[in-house]
């Protein structure tokens, strides 16, 4: 879910959620965007949620464009990672 402009919709959907699966870029206007959104938690009476946010950084997927765009998304590195990511918690079981 991208909360870009939702805030307040994604806020009470995120309450809702054990684990916030967040990937993030390290960049400096991304690493603003994570700060802001995290100002915005504090101010708004939900600083829990930053404790239930789990950060990844997720793996460079280079061959987009070739072949089945949703094919590559399950069962390429991306799929991979987040099957692997699943596996370790409990989402699911």
């Amino acid at each position: 879910m991208d909360i870009g402009s939702g805030r307040r919709t994604a806020l009470s959907v995120m309450k809702l959620c054990r684990v916030i699966y967040m990937p993030i870029r390290e960049d400096l206007v991304s690493l603003a965007k994570l700060k802001e959104l995290e100002q915005y938690f504090s101010q708004t009476g939900n600083g829990m949620l930053r404790e239930r946010i789990k950060r990844l950084k997720l793996p460079y997927h280079g061959s987009f464009g070739r072949g089945d765009y949703i094919d590559q998304l399950l069962w390429g590195e991306l799929g991979d990672y987040v099957r692997q990511l699943l596996r370790g918690s409990s989402v699911g079981g």
